[in-house]
C-alpha cells in the first residue's frame, strides 16, 4: 500500500510542478493519458454506485466473455473464503455495462434501465460552491 500512495503522489506531485513551472514538457505523461485513467476510474465508480449485490456465479456469468477479468474474480473469491469472508453473507457488487459517449457529456447503461441511465449520468457531476464552480462545456 505504501508503495501505491508513494507511486500516486509522485504522478500528483508531478503534475502540480508543471503548473507551478507552466511547462507542460515537465510532464511525464500527456495529460490526456491522466484525463483518460481518471474517467475510466470514475466510470467504474458510477457503475459500482448504481449496482446491487450479486452471487458470485451470476457475476461469472456476466464476465465469462473476459478471461483475465473471470481469473481476477476467481482470485477475490479465494481471497474472500480465505479471510472467512462468505460472499452469501457480504455480497459482492455487480455494476451494469456503462458507456461515455464521444463528447463526455452522457452515459448509456447497457441494462436498457432509464432509471439507472438517470442516476448514473446525475453522478457525473455534482454542485459545486462559489467561487469553485465548474463551468458548463459550451
Amino acid at each position: 500500500m505504501h508503495f501505491l500512495i508513494r507511486v500516486y503522489w509522485g504522478h500528483a506531485q508531478n503534475f502540480i510542478d508543471a503548473v507551478r513551472s507552466r511547462e507542460g514538457n515537465n510532464l511525464h505523461a500527456e495529460i490526456l493519458e491522466g484525463h483518460t485513467s481518471a474517467a475510466l476510474c470514475h466510470l467504474a465508480n458510477i457503475s459500482y454506485r448504481i449496482g446491487h449485490g450479486s452471487d458470485v456465479e451470476k457475476i461469472s456469468a456476466r464476465l465469462s466473455h473476459n478471461q483475465q477479468v473471470g481469473e481476477a474474480l476467481g482470485r477475490i473469491e479465494k481471497h474472500l473464503l480465505a479471510n472467512e469472508i462468505d460472499p452469501d453473507k457480504a455480497p459482492l457488487r455487480l455494476g451494469p455495462w456503462v458507456k461515455l459517449d464521444s463528447g463526455f457529456k452522457k452515459i448509456t447503461v447497457a441494462e436498457d434501465s432509464p432509471n439507472q441511465e438517470k442516476v448514473a449520468n446525475a453522478l457525473m457531476k455534482r454542485s459545486y460552491r462559489s467561487p469553485f464552480i465548474v463551468p458548463e462545456k459550451v
